[in-house]
C-alpha cells in the first residue's frame, strides 16, 4: 500500500473489505426487518436473527393469515405474500 492512500483515510485492503461488509451487513438487517413491516409479514420464528440476505425465512402474512417460506432477498425487493399477490391479480 503506498503511503499517500494510507493518510488520506483509505487503509488496507483487508479492513477495507471487512469494514464494507459490516457496513452492508447492517444495512441489509434494517432494510429487511422495515421490508417486512412494510409488507404487512411477521416472522414465524420469533428467535430469528439476521446473519446475511442469502437465507430462507417463515413469515406469516397480516392480511389474509397465510404462511410461506420466503427469500430475503424477495422480502427486500419488496415481493409481499404470493396469496394477495394472486387475489388482486385475478
Amino acid at each position: 500500500m503506498k503511503p499517500v492512500k494510507f493518510f488520506v483515510g483509505h487503509g488496507c485492503s483487508a479492513c477495507r473489505r471487512k469494514a464494507a461488509s459490516t457496513r452492508l451487513s447492517r444495512a441489509g438487517e434494517q432494510n429487511f426487518y422495515e421490508s417486512l413491516r412494510k409488507l404487512d409479514l411477521e416472522l414465524v420464528d420469533k428467535d430469528y436473527t439476521y446473519k446475511n440476505n442469502r437465507g430462507i425465512v417463515n413469515v406469516r402474512c397480516m392480511r389474509c393469515g397465510s404462511s410461506q417460506e420466503s427469500w430475503i432477498t424477495n422480502i427486500i425487493s419488496g415481493h409481499g405474500c404470493r396469496y394477495c399477490g394472486w387475489e388482486r391479480s385475478a
